[in-house]
């Protein structure tokens, strides 16, 4: 995934530049769902989180939230990475 991002980062980060305002106020009306959901997974995901997170973080430090949009699922964390940057 993360050799994919870089090869489209370009017209990705131009996508979330003209898009941005729609999926970021789209995140914070959902956040309250995410989080519900993230909590009820809980064990497997967190596990998860904890092996990738570093990649993950360093792939949205270098394109913005574009990332957010496919990983909705993972409500919490992602969160608090977007609030970061």
């Amino acid at each position: 995934m993360e050799e994919s991002l870089r090869s489209h980062g370009g017209v990705m980060e131009e996508s979330w530049r003209s898009h941005g305002g729609v999926i970021e106020e789209s995140w914070r009306s959902h956040g309250g769902v995410m989080e519900e959901s993230l909590r009820s997974h809980g064990g497997v995901m967190e596990e998860s989180w904890k092996n990738h997170r570093g990649v993950i973080e360093e792939s949205l430090g270098s394109h913005g939230g574009v990332m957010e949009e496919s990983w909705r699922s993972h409500g919490r964390v992602m969160e608090e990475s977007w609030r970061s940057h």
